[in-house]
């Protein structure tokens, strides 16, 4: 039993069915910095990130500790 790709996508200018484009398309509208926040929080409690290296891996700015 083999595998078939997936045809679900935006048609490219090359002619391509595009899930990657597809996908661009919808998150451009959506805000997602609040998941992209936690998901910096996690790798540095654990992946052992600095705050630094998380706000930039993730492209956000972490809410300051109290």
């Amino acid at each position: 039993m083999t595998q078939e790709h997936s045809r679900i996508g935006i048609k490219t200018l090359d002619d391509v069915v595009s899930d990657t484009a597809l996908h661009r398309e919808i998150m451009a509208g959506v805000d997602d910095s609040e998941i992209r926040i936690w998901s910096a929080m996690k790798a540095i409690v654990d992946l052992g990130l600095t705050p630094e290296q998380a706000e930039a891996a993730f492209n956000v700015k972490l809410p300051l500790a109290e």
